[in-house]
């Protein structure tokens, strides 16, 4: 079972395909209701969507005048029409710009005031997780800064780029509604291949990364500033960016650094993520006050007795160890959903009657509420683009056994149960092979660069310290933020300012400048008390340990 998505009073929904747009598609805007919200479609008239199109050619100086912009909401589905919109035609293959072609949308919001200081674009994770993520953060800092020029181009195979996508299995009235089950899946293979045949093959980061390239080039007039922002999977697609453009941004930003991650691991470093939270909760005193000096012990034996029954009426509602540690590993992303986890464990182990409702409140919430319509980011992301790219170039050997993988899950309190999933996937899909002078290497670049990560990440230091080391030249900064999760902007100082976005805004400002090291030394402390606003979304009472 997958994880797809978590949102409170929304859906979790458990379902093959749908790892990678739950894992990496996070818009970089932490929990903060300013930065977070809903959105809906860009205008959408079907698959080829509006805004026109406008077929792309070799890099030029400058200027759009190829490029047809309509107006269009920021917030997809939204009232007003203060972005612009486009989807252009480029090459499926960059290596053949004469074939065939696919789509790719981009929406954009111009500074007040022309010339902008600078174009800054955002690329989202996943692979398969959708841009519209980033609208809050793009209306925030539209707000906040009106001089900027803000760019969200969806990555090919995702919403109005030629979403992969496969109808008849993601419609609602489908065995997993718009997820895709594993009965479901050979039949949505073989509608893929029949509809994109020799395209599909041309579904890759190096691709997305000459559709980025092209389109900053026709757009950047000569003494443009431009800045690239890419998180998670996103900055596996903005280092290959820097591989093929090395020269061509201001400046580029790497979050979250999955560069060069590899699936195979991600439940144990899921599961080793679980630990460390559980440390900052074994040196919290009211979190001591509850589950003892050793809360990750507590919890393990609390998955023992899970295995051996506790707590039945918990159980009859669905709520088993495997349950339990996926929804923990899906909590692990946001800063306060998180703080969830621990009364969830208290709770469980208690299990007395006010615990039941408040276990069974979460169950419904998360995984029973399922007529609710999907959101923007759930229609326009795409499980399948997720699948393509990380079976493809995110899924190296060597790979674990069956035998391995069955006795990490009957052990584990903290997990996504992807690695089973991806394996039984692997030899089925039609994948392709990532050009070997590019995967598995860092950029080469002197322009200036700040890569950003949380304390608080599944992605260990063995993964993202190459990058580090890679991109470590003059004016190329690193920041880990204290306690953040896999959203380094997740960290707020006392007086409520987000580290992280600080940061980048200042590296905006100035790509030469050292990142100020004040906000990190004030970041506020995790709430495992847990703010009533989360409780109750989660729970259903104010008090997330008692009542």
């Amino acid at each position: 079972m997958r994880l797809l998505s978590l949102r409170p009073h929304g859906r979790l929904i458990l379902a093959p395909g749908a790892l990678l747009v739950g894992v990496f598609g996070l818009a970089a805007c932490g929990d903060d209701p300013a930065l977070s919200g809903g959105g809906g479609s860009w205008n959408e008239g079907g698959q080829g969507g509006t805004g026109g199109t406008q077929s792309t050619g070799a890099t030029g100086g400058g200027g759009s005048s190829e490029i047809l912009w309509t107006p269009c909401p920021i917030t997809t589905d939204g009232p007003g029409a203060e972005a612009e919109c486009a989807v252009l035609d480029v090459p499926a293959d960059w290596s053949a710009p004469d074939g065939p072609t696919v789509s790719f949308a981009v929406k954009r919001v111009l500074a007040t005031a022309q010339p902008a200081l600078a174009q800054i674009w955002f690329l989202q994770g996943g692979p398969g997780g959708s841009v519209v993520d980033f609208e809050p953060t793009v209306e925030y800092l539209h707000a906040f800064d009106g001089t900027l020029d803000l760019y969200m181009p969806e990555h090919r195979g995702v919403g109005l780029s030629s979403r992969l996508s496969c109808p008849t299995e993601e419609s609602a009235e489908s065995d997993g509604g718009y997820a895709i089950t594993p009965a479901e899946r050979p039949a949505c293979l073989d509608y893929l291949q029949a509809t994109w045949g020799d395209r599909l093959a041309g579904f890759t980061t190096e691709n997305a990364a000459h559709d980025l390239g092209e389109t900053i080039g026709k757009l950047r007039e000569p003494d443009d500033a431009v800045f690239v922002y890419g998180i998670s999977y996103g900055s596996h697609w903005g280092n290959r960016y820097l591989q093929l453009y090395p020269d061509q941004a201001s400046g580029v930003s790497l979050a979250a650094l999955a560069v060069n991650y590899n699936f195979t691991g991600i439940d144990k470093d899921f599961n080793d993520l679980g630990q460390r939270f559980f440390q900052a909760c074994a040196d919290d005193p009211f979190c001591v006050g509850k589950l003892g000096p050793d809360p990750w012990a507590r919890m393990s034996a609390l998955m023992a007795a899970l295995d051996e029954g506790h707590c039945p009426e918990a159980q009859a509602l669905g709520v088993d160890r495997a349950l339990v540690r996926q929804l923990s590993a899906l909590l692990l992303y946001g800063w306060d959903d998180r703080t969830i986890i621990p009364p969830l464990v208290y709770r469980l182990e208690r299990c007395d009657a006010s615990d039941i409702n408040a276990i069974a409140f979460l169950v419904d919430t998360l995984i029973q509420g399922n007529e609710a319509p999907p959101t923007a980011s759930e229609r326009y992301a795409s499980s399948l683009l997720g699948d393509h790219i990380g079976l493809s170039e995110m899924w190296r050997a060597p790979f674990p056994s069956t035998q391995e993988i069955e006795s990490f899950t009957a052990s584990a309190n903290v997990s996504l149960d992807a690695v089973s999933d991806f394996s039984s996937l692997y030899d089925l899909w039609p994948r392709y092979t990532a050009n070997p002078e590019l995967a598995g290497d860092v950029a080469q670049t002197s322009i200036p660069i700040l890569l950003q990560m949380g304390a608080l990440d599944f992605i260990t230091s063995e993964d993202y310290q190459p990058v580090v080391d890679g991109l470590s030249g003059p004016f190329q900064n690193f920041v880990e933020y204290p306690l953040a999760t896999h959203d380094p902007w997740s960290a707020v100082s006392s007086d409520g300012g987000a580290c992280g976005l600080i940061d980048f805004y200042s590296f905006v400002l100035d790509p030469m400048a050292t990142p100020q090291a004040a906000c990190l030394e004030d970041v506020v402390p995790i709430d495992f008390a847990v703010d009533p606003l989360y409780a109750n979304a989660y729970l259903g009472v104010a008090d997330a340990w008692e009542g």
